[in-house]
């Protein structure tokens, strides 16, 4: 007679592992407390606040991913693309300020954006103290101080001539009015940076702005089991908030509660001046996070020429320039083309709600070809369909 060994469920895992989680901070509570000395006991209350926070992930089945890049590496792209549409806003100039959490929940139909009571008072107080200093520096004054931001400028005229109103309720659903409102959020504290530094609503803040989207994924993958939840935090990087913003308090802390860290690269700019630049930046994030759970993507590989650093060429510089991973580990640093990811997943997502329309019909399907058959793309969008 033979029997099959037993399989633990992930609701048995689950148990287990918060169980033994509470044990563990029961022990680094009573060290933390036993221990006469500061610094120990400072040691392993932070010990105590990691293993929590752990116990928090599990309870939910929730997998936390930070997402930190450089400015202009294309890390909105690459949420964009997981995602599957355009949720985050994006410019030419640095946009990312505040750090904003990404959930993904099949059940709904359309994004939607939620800003707690604290996120709400904040802002309001911070626009009642811009509108009294860009009225006390006149247009002049102002001027001088948008010269190198004319995207700021309509806004600070906004703050200057309309009395207080919501920049977002505290619920905003649909895409086109998520990004307007994360726009708005995200160019308030840009504008404190530059003419009210002390008034930095990012100082304040202890949440973070939430978009729960809709998460579409293959029929293949709907016949497995679900096995827990992602949540992305789309994070601005040293380099991108500016000089008069810092790695504020509430970027640590969704930092530091993330299972995963993603550092984002431009494969383009790997060896260049700036590279110096951006190695001190992700070193800010090593010493806060430390590697253990840190991976690297470097995106913009399809603009890679044959006489560009080969895929283990970028592993070696990688581990030697930012001391990130090891160059025979694969599993630290990966390539990808985020661009070609994004289009390629508005275009899965249209098909998979529009099955019988044809490419010429499909926006996405036009975009992809431009990406993927560049200047002949109209010529052999013509030839060929979605289903070869």
């Amino acid at each position: 007679m033979t029997s099959n060994p037993l399989k633990p469920n992930v609701q048995d895992l689950q148990t287990d592992v918060i169980e033994l989680l509470g044990q563990i901070s029961t022990l680094m509570y009573r060290a933390s407390t036993a221990l006469s000395s500061d610094q120990a006991s400072k040691k392993y209350a932070d010990f105590k606040t990691e293993v929590d926070d752990a116990n928090r992930n599990v309870n939910k089945l929730e997998l936390r991913m930070a997402i930190v890049a450089p400015m202009k590496a294309g890390k909105s792209t690459i949420v964009n693309a997981i995602v599957g549409q355009d949720i985050l806003p994006s410019r030419n100039a640095a946009m990312t300020t505040l750090p904003t959490e990404i959930v993904f929940n099949a059940e709904l139909l359309e994004p939607a954006l939620r800003l707690s009571s604290e996120i709400l008072t904040i802002f309001k107080e911070t626009f009642l103290t811009l509108q009294c200093k860009i009225r006390e520096l006149g247009t002049e004054g102002m001027g001088k101080k948008m010269e190198q931001y004319p995207h700021l400028i309509e806004l600070s005229e906004q703050i200057r001539d309309e009395m207080w109103r919501s920049l977002a309720s505290p619920k905003t659903s649909g895409r086109e009015q998520i990004i307007k409102a994360l726009t708005g959020l995200n160019d308030i504290v840009r504008l404190c940076s530059l003419i009210t530094p002390l008034s930095d609503p990012l100082a304040q803040l202890t949440d973070v702005p939430c978009i729960e989207t809709p998460f579409r994924r293959a029929q293949e993958a709907e016949k497995s089991e679900k096995l827990g939840n992602l949540v992305i935090i789309d994070t601005p990087g040293p380099n991108e908030a500016g000089e008069n913003l810092r790695l504020a308090a509430v970027v640590e802390e969704q930092l530091r509660k993330s299972s995963i860290v993603l550092i984002v690269l431009d494969f383009t700019q790997l060896k260049t001046e700036a590279a110096e630049k951006v190695k001190k930046d992700v070193q800010k994030v090593i010493d806060l996070r430390g590697k253990e759970n840190l991976y690297v993507l470097i995106n913009k590989v399809d603009q890679r020429r044959d006489t560009d650093m080969t895929p283990e060429q970028v592993r070696q510089f990688v581990a030697a320039e930012f001391g990130i991973g090891d160059p025979s580990d694969d599993e630290r640093v990966f390539e990808i083309a985020g661009r070609r990811a994004f289009v390629a997943a508005n275009f899965m997502q249209e098909l998979e709600l529009n099955p019988n329309v044809t490419l010429k019909q499909m926006p996405t399907g036009r975009a992809l070809a431009q990406e993927v058959f560049g200047i002949d793309w109209e010529e052999d969008l013509a030839r060929i369909s979605h289903k070869r």
